[in-house]
């Protein structure tokens, strides 16, 4: 098969996924962390994070034995557009990795300043508290901010042109890009950067009210930050689930779980579905994922693969479970047991994908030879018998509360919308004014999800 033959027959596998039908064979989609590509090539991982000098063939040497559909690409920092802004949530240790220590940017006096315009808040105190080096005069903080965004423009178009050359090599599905977004659970937005950890665990004993407030406060900037350029069934917004098992059942169903709910919805209504990856083990919240809409993806780490597809199976689309530390403790036939064992479970009926419940972090912390022994057996092995039957028994619209007319419109003085911006237009050809407010309103939101990317 040609690469380009690869490659129509990976897209169909995810278009049957997202589509509600049974694909050929259970998709693959595996992340591997720049980090360990590094160290497999024993690059020095603080100077190749700098430079990308001899990245493209590491990451090139590990991806070339991956039976996964997908592009194997992970998340990663930009440590010069880090150091340039003062980074204080970000920091590279002496080993070279980017660790993210617990911070904590808004003080438990201005609660009611954050409720009152979140994003407002976010601008002025929150951003400059992450970002020390923006704590000065506006001109300097104006043009700090225009060559760390330049450095972090160019540093991940590189990278996205490391990541075309593996499409193009070896035939990996990609999305289209204008189909993807990203957001958080209000809760875990407040709980990240503007009040840390050990903070939001005592506020909801102490402020219960505002922690409420403030995640409804934030609700229509992050059902905004949800959407995509072009809604699709393709894409998705992901989300990590970072609290909830950290909380006792009736805190979730308080403070976590009606935003959540709300946010998700409102983002379906929007043309948007979401991917949760739930951290952790987030069993007792079957119940309380089963009513988000139908096809929401859900990725998870740790729990029962039988009691999650038995409950969630016929209504959402699931992946996760295996366990990456199996493939560095366990032996090449133990690794693939497993992955039948999963597959077994997991895949009758669709709405499967396969991935591992995380990506290495490390060479350290995975065997190769059982990781690539993994894919391998899922890529050969997981076919269906009644591939092209439907996945799903309703329509979607049917699983989608009307959340979004209850919603008020995400609003900021540091953000104007097209409707707005037209209003104020003097401009000597009248009839371009819709087409400079749609680009200037592009802009507006590539700023603004830019700025949310930065937390």
């Amino acid at each position: 098969m040609d690469i380009k033959e690869l490659y129509e027959e990976r897209s169909k596998l995810f278009h049957d996924l997202y589509g509600g039908i049974i694909p050929k064979r259970v998709p693959i989609s595996v992340g591997i962390p720049c980090e360990l590509c590094m160290q497999n090539a024993n690059l020095d991982l603080g100077y190749t994070q700098w430079t990308q000098e001899g990245l493209p063939k590491a990451i090139d040497d590990v991806v070339q034995y991956m039976k996964t559909d997908t592009t194997p690409s992970d998340a990663f920092r930009v440590p010069l557009f880090q150091h340039m802004m003062g980074s204080t949530g970000y920091v590279m240790s002496r080993s070279g990795f980017i660790q993210h220590p617990e911070i904590s940017t808004l003080h438990a006096d201005e609660y009611d300043e954050f409720i009152a315009n979140p994003y407002d808040c976010l601008i002025e105190k929150i951003l400059p508290r992450i970002y020390t080096n923006l704590d000065t005069d506006p001109l300097r903080r104006g043009l700090i901010f225009a060559m760390a965004l330049q450095a972090n423009t160019n540093y991940r178009a590189e990278r996205a042109r490391m990541t075309a050359g593996l499409q193009e090599k070896y035939g990996f599905f990609s999305n289209n890009p204008a189909h993807a977004s990203r957001s958080l659970a209000p809760f875990d937005f407040i709980s990240d950067y503007p009040r840390g950890f050990s903070n939001i665990v005592s506020d909801i004993k102490r402020y219960p009210e505002k922690v409420i407030a403030a995640t409804e406060a934030v609700l229509p900037m992050l059902v905004h930050y949800a959407k995509p350029a072009v809604p699709s069934y393709m894409g998705a917004a992901g989300m990590p689930g970072h609290m909830p098992t950290f909380m006792r059942t009736p805190e979730f169903e308080k403070f976590f779980y009606p935003s959540f709910y709300k946010l998700i919805h409102a983002t379906a209504e929007n043309g948007q579905q979401f991917s949760v990856f739930c951290e952790d083990n987030w069993m007792r919240y079957l119940d309380h994922l089963y009513d988000l809409p139908q096809q929401t993806r859900l990725y998870f780490e740790f729990g029962d693969p039988q009691l999650t597809k038995d409950k969630l199976g016929k209504k959402h689309i699931l992946g996760g479970f295996y366990p990456i530390t199996l493939t560095k403790t366990g032996s090449k036939q133990q690794c693939i047991d497993k992955a039948k064992e999963l597959v077994d479970i997991m895949a009758p009926g669709g709405n499967y994908w396969f991935c591992f419940d995380k990506s290495p972090l490390t060479l350290g912390s995975t065997n190769l030879e059982n990781f690539y022994a993994v894919l391998d057996y899922v890529a050969e092995n997981a076919f269906y018998d009644n591939a092209g039957e439907a996945s799903v028994t309703t329509k979607k619209e049917d699983t989608i509360t009307a959340t979004l007319k209850d919603l008020p419109d995400f609003k900021s003085k540091y953000y104007v919308n097209a409707a707005d911006y037209e209003a104020s237009l003097d401009y000597i050809l009248p009839e371009l004014h819709g087409l400079i407010a749609k680009q200037v309103q592009s802009y507006e939101d590539s700023m603004f999800r830019t700025i949310l990317g930065f937390l």
